[in-house]
Parts: structure tokens; C-alpha cells; sequence
């Protein structure tokens, strides 16, 4: 995760020089700086300090520097804790501790005339560790089951969704949607409370059994497309 912040701070440094420079080339012409070039400058300077502020914050809720495209879910077994490539915020800690990660998932719908799309994804420029020095496998499973989770609730909205189709009342995706994933997020802030993010073992292998069993349950919706046809 050095690289990012080696590369942020060389674009700040090479912004201040060329205002440096720009501010030298004005007294080495040995000229009165008019008010109106004086402005210009200011404007300048403070469009160039907005640039950086703005990519600076962007930086920390999306690392475009090592960007990587989303993970849909049936390529999850390939994800390692390598791409969570997102940035920390600084003194970020969880409860004091730092021997944590964060997963960044969406569940996303499309339509057209013949079928809805329904997919999964993991966010690898949103996603991260806390402490990169501190992977362990306990902590992917962990994190890995809260895309599991996510899944889950894409797979109940495809059976949900299926279930409308056969009798041709699906009417607003949207508000269907909100509703499944604020069940979601429900159950993601069960599982992490009465795990302990991973650290609470027996409970950690509870849940893994758990969410095994309902995505097991909905395995005919595992197909990410519902056919419109009728």
C-alpha cells in the first residue's frame, strides 16, 4: 500500500515546484506584479489546492491508483486478501485494534426487455486492511463470508423476482431492491456483532455453517438472469 501514497505525494510535490517556479519567474523578470496577474496566480493556486484536496478524499473511499475491476461472486474463491486494494483512512482503527479488514460488496440489477440481471460483486479499490502486515486466512474467511452473505440476498431477490414474473407484476426493481439490501445490511451487522469481526472463533464457524446452509437453500437461484419470456 506504499505505492499510492509514494505516487500522491510525488503529484503534490511536483504541483507545488511548478508553483514555485511559476512565482520565481515573476521576480526574475524584475517586474511590478500588476493586481490583475496577481489574481491570476491566486486563482490558479487555489484551483491546483482544490484539485489535490478533491483527489486526496477520493483516494481514501476509492484507490484509483491501483484500481481493479469488481469480482463478480462465482469467481470468489480467487480473491485473496492481495485485492483489498483500497487505503485505510489514517489512525483508522477498529475498537483500538487494528487487526482487521473491511469488505466493500454491492448487489447490482439491470433490466431489459427480456430478462433481469442480478449479480454480486466484490470492490477491490474499496475494500481493505487495516494492518497489511497482520494477513492471516481467519481474516479472509471472515471477510469472505460477508460477500457469501451478500450473495445470499441476491439469490433471494432472484427467487423473489422469479416468483413476480409468473404473474407479470413487477413493477418497481428499485424499491425491491432497497428492501433486500436493507435486510442485507442487517445481517452483515449481526454477523460481525456476535463474531467479533472473525476474533470470536466458535461463533465464526457458527455463522460460516449458517450461511452455508442458506445459500444451499437457494441454490436454484444461483443463476444470475431471469428470462422475461414467457
Amino acid at each position: 500500500m506504499a505505492w499510492p501514497i509514494i505516487i500522491v505525494t510525488i503529484f503534490f510535490s511536483i504541483c507545488a515546484i511548478i508553483l514555485i517556479m511559476d512565482a520565481l519567474s515573476l521576480f526574475r523578470q524584475h517586474i511590478k506584479i500588476s493586481r490583475q496577474r496577481a489574481f491570476k496566480f491566486i486563482d490558479r493556486l487555489i484551483i491546483i489546492l482544490s484539485l489535490i484536496v478533491i483527489l486526496t478524499s477520493l483516494l481514501w473511499d476509492f484507490n484509483y491508483l491501483q484500481y481493479k475491476a469488481p469480482i463478480e461472486y462465482e469467481n470468489w474463491k480467487t480473491i485473496t486478501l492481495n485485492d483489498f486494494r483500497g487505503l485505510n483512512r489514517p489512525f483508522n482503527t477498529l475498537d483500538g485494534g487494528t487487526k482487521f479488514a473491511f469488505v466493500f460488496t454491492t448487489i447490482d440489477v439491470s433490466q431489459s426487455r427480456d430478462r433481469i440481471v442480478i449479480k454480486t460483486f466484490f470492490h477491490p479499490c474499496r475494500s481493505y486492511v487495516y494492518n497489511r502486515n497482520l494477513f492471516s486466512e481467519e481474516l479472509l474467511t471472515h471477510e469472505l463470508y460477508h460477500f457469501h452473505i451478500a450473495e445470499y440476498y441476491a439469490r433471494l431477490m432472484r427467487k423473489e423476482v422469479t416468483h413476480l414474473s409468473q404473474f407479470k407484476t413487477i413493477n418497481n426493481l428499485d424499491e425491491l431492491k432497497d428492501s433486500i439490501v436493507y435486510r442485507e445490511n442487517q445481517l452483515q451487522y449481526e454477523y460481525d456483532d456476535e463474531t467479533y469481526h472473525g476474533y470470536v472463533l466458535g461463533k465464526q464457524i457458527e455463522w460460516q455453517h449458517k450461511i452455508d446452509s442458506c445459500l444451499l437453500s437457494l441454490k436454484d437461484f444461483s443463476q444470475t438472469f431471469i428470462s422475461l419470456k414467457k
